[in-house]
């Protein structure tokens, strides 16, 4: 039998998240435990547990995540993440640089560099008018990316997902009539 268990603080923050497949010779297998928030209620810091080999005979520490945001309390922007845990499974810190998130002025991510959205001086995600997003390119190429369509109120009506090998369009188009929608 399958369980799940959270945990929650007064401000109904999460403490705590486990997993067990019901063998009880090793509990919590898979947990998320140790999180800390700031005043604003961002994640400070977090610990999964979780398996640490392809074969998931071997579980320990796969993220033990620690948070930073552009001007510390101040702020919501998330500026940089690291991961002290298991480099191959769980998060990804693909990059070495002190800042791995940009945010553009009004607030919106343009590059995330653990994604591989953008790079240190080039931005991957770009918006309308309306701050809804209309591209997001990864590893900085035209040939990996995300198109968005939307209509003139921010009705999405379109998404397109190009990569070398696979492309897929998802939608849907909605005229308006007389007396209502068709």
């Amino acid at each position: 039998m399958r369980r799940y268990r959270y945990e929650y603080d007064a401000l109904n923050r999460l403490e705590l998240a486990a997993f067990n497949l019901g063998d009880n010779s090793q509990p919590h297998r898979y947990s998320t435990s140790n999180i800390t928030y700031d005043k604003n209620g961002n994640i400070l810091s977090l610990t999964r547990k979780g398996h640490t080999n392809t074969g998931a005979t071997s579980f320990g520490n796969m993220d033990v995540l620690d948070y930073d945001y552009h001007n510390s309390e101040l702020s919501n922007k998330l500026y940089k993440v690291r991961d002290d845990g298991n480099d191959s499974y769980g998060f990804k810190d693909s990059t070495a640089d002190s800042q791995d998130y940009w945010y553009d002025a009004n607030g919106n991510m343009v590059r995330d560099l653990n994604k591989g959205i953008g790079t240190s001086s080039v931005d991957g995600i770009s918006y309308n008018h309306l701050n809804l997003p209309i591209q997001i390119k990864f590893d900085n190429s035209d040939q990996k990316k995300i198109t968005y369509i939307y209509d003139a109120t921010g009705v999405k009506l379109r998404k397109v997902v190009e990569q070398p090998s696979v492309s897929s369009v998802t939608g849907w188009s909605v005229k308006k009539i007389p007396g209502g929608y068709f």
